[in-house]
């Protein structure tokens, strides 16, 4: 480390502001007070030193004390310490001196025992992230060079709304979110699987979304895809979706379950299908399927709404006169290995964590007419 040594009476330049070190010329050290800080030439451009404010009053703004081994200066009302982290030992008798240590570029005092370092501490780099949106394929991550953890927020798919022409069409569920860390290598190959929204009940069949969705029917919804994260087969984290929404000529009764948090909603109404669990699929309603592991359930062949899927998916359901049920939501899982997890159920035909800067309106269940009724896809996020 090479340096140059000043005392504080040599400390300040006078300067005009300037962005650059060209006034005075640009040499690495240089120290200047611009109000109401304290600053250090780099050899390119002023930057600032480190800042803690004290209540100690001064008057002098500029003027650099060092007293109780700690280097100050005023800005004009009050006394600033400069002191950040150490960087090396210095004899006792330099205490006090400045030293601008070329390798780092940073100026740095000694307190008597340690170089105390003046640079104000960079702001830290904010996370990089990809974002996987549907595609009705599974996708891939590759873990980038140094990164050992991502943090991930996955969302599940919307189930689809019931039929426009039934006289309460009611809505699909909304899906389910799980947010963790996941610990990584560099260069590891992750499968992404972004879920698909379920259809509306206009279509025979009414597909299910992709990623497990349940089949629905003519009158009723198809359940909303799970959204996963998988690695050398090892499913890591689950994000549940909403059962497809059922439709009542008498009332609006039958909407779609919820995708899971820990378990699905199930159904509500009669002829409904279960909500996964931790452990188990979402049961069937009769003539329907019930849910089983990463797929929900199909609604019966003339009527019922398929469930959500999850990582255990939600029960399909059925239908008597008037009464066309609504299928189960999906559940969330994450590892054992996952560590800071959350799983954060929907909330009717609100997706969870709807209001996260992240979501952009994934998982939400189908509503209203149009492109709304399907519903929507899915959505996964990794941060490193």
């Amino acid at each position: 480390m090479v340096g140059m040594l000043f005392s504080l009476l040599t400390l300040l330049i006078a300067s005009t502001a300037d962005a650059a070190c060209t006034s005075p010329a640009g040499v690495a050290g240089n120290l200047r007070f611009i109000a109401p800080d304290l600053q250090f030439c780099d050899g390119t451009s002023w930057q600032t030193t480190a800042v803690t404010t004290t209540a100690t009053s001064c008057t002098t703004a500029g003027a650099v004390t060092y007293a109780s081994n700690i280097l100050s200066y005023c800005n004009g009302s009050v006394l600033v310490r400069t002191d950040g982290a150490t960087n090396g030992t210095c004899a006792a008798g330099l205490a006090g001196k400045v030293q601008y240590d070329t390798t780092n570029s940073q100026p740095q005092y000694c307190n008597g025992t340690n170089w105390i370092v003046m640079r104000a501490p960079a702001a830290p780099l904010p996370p990089s992230s990809s974002i996987f949106s549907y595609t009705g394929a599974n996708q891939t991550f590759t873990v980038p060079a140094g990164v050992t953890s991502i943090t991930v927020k996955l969302w599940g798919g919307g189930g689809g709304r019931g039929r426009t022409g039934c006289s309460f069409p009611n809505s699909g569920g909304g899906a389910g979110a799980t947010v963790g860390t996941l610990a990584v290598t560099p260069g590891q190959s992750i499968t992404v699987l972004v879920a698909g929204g379920g259809k509306v009940g206009n279509a025979n069949p009414n597909a299910g979304g992709f990623g497990g969705g349940g089949a629905g029917s003519t009158e009723s919804g198809g359940g909303g895809g799970r959204s996963a994260i998988i690695s050398s087969s090892v499913e890591y984290m689950t994000a549940g979706g909403g059962g497809g929404g059922g439709c009542n000529n008498t009332t609006a009764d039958q909407y779609g379950g919820a995708g899971g948090g820990a378990a699905g909603s199930a159904g509500s109404g009669a002829n409904s299908g279960g909500g996964g669990t931790a452990s188990a699929g979402g049961a069937g309603a009769s003539g329907a399927t019930a849910g089983s592991q990463f797929t929900g359930g199909a609604g019966n062949s003339g009527y019922g709404a398929g469930g959500g899927g999850g990582y255990y998916g939600g029960g399909g359901a059925s239908a008597t006169s008037n009464m066309v049920g609504a299928g189960g939501g999906g559940s969330g899982f994450a590892h054992a290995s996952v560590t800071s997890k959350t799983l954060t159920p929907g909330s009717g035909a609100v997706q969870a964590l709807s209001g996260d800067s992240a979501n952009a309106g994934a998982g939400a269940g189908g509503t209203g007419t149009g492109s709304t009724a399907d519903g929507a896809n899915g959505r996964v996020v990794i941060y490193y």
